[in-house]
């Protein structure tokens, strides 16, 4: 006896068949902010806006969304997306993405005096605003500069600056004890250290 379902009917019939849309779902990850968003829903077809970021961290501004953690923005604010999914019941994860607001952040740049003489130590301050370096002194010897090179405005890290000393040096024109017929000599040395008085230049001598 055959199943009822194949037995063919007497007259001609018309099937129509029947489609339910996709629906898929877009999961929002605040990827290191704080907050909460539900979950969107998306009939396949249907163009729709994202749903606005109420995600928060504190000392950075919400850029986009990314398909990744780490990933490139591929969706601004509100958006409108279509189509994101052909699989029923699928779920789409972006991911906030956040940029640092560097005027709320401030950064220290350290001066090492390296035996100098002056008063700031540090300067603790906002990025971009305008960074000066102290002025120092230091006996026998001139400035040298900064290593590495101080920047004329502060940068988005904390940086050590290292005062250089370049020793100064001294002429001593025709010196006590030398032949004063000859024509002019010098004797050169670093400010600071001991010249040889006994026999200053060789084949000179005291008269």
């Amino acid at each position: 006896m055959k199943e009822e379902s194949d037995i063919a009917p007497e007259e001609d019939m018309e099937i129509i068949a029947k489609w339910n849309p996709i629906h898929y779902y877009i999961k929002f990850n605040s990827n290191g902010g704080s907050g909460t968003m539900t979950n969107q829903d998306f009939t396949y077809g249907v163009p729709q806006n994202l749903k606005v970021n109420t995600f928060t961290k504190s000392g950075c501004t919400f850029a986009g969304w990314a398909m990744s953690d780490d990933g490139e923005m591929e969706y601004e604010d509100g958006a409108k997306v279509v189509n994101l999914s052909t699989d029923h019941n699928a779920i789409i994860n972006l991911y906030a993405i956040w940029r640092v607001d560097e005027q709320e952040i401030v950064y220290t740049a350290t001066f090492i005096h390296n035996d100098g003489t002056g008063n700031t130590t540090t300067r603790t301050q906002s990025y971009g605003t305008a960074l000066s370096a102290p002025t120092l002194t230091r006996s026998g010897y001139d400035f040298g500069g900064w290593n590495p090179e101080v920047p004329s405005t502060m940068p988005a890290s904390n940086n050590t600056y290292t005062a250089q000393w370049v020793l100064q040096t001294i002429n001593a024109l025709n010196p006590v004890g030398l032949d004063m017929n000859s024509t002019s000599h010098s004797l050169t040395g670093y400010r600071g250290t001991t010249i040889d008085s006994t026999n200053p230049i060789p084949g000179w001598a005291y008269g």
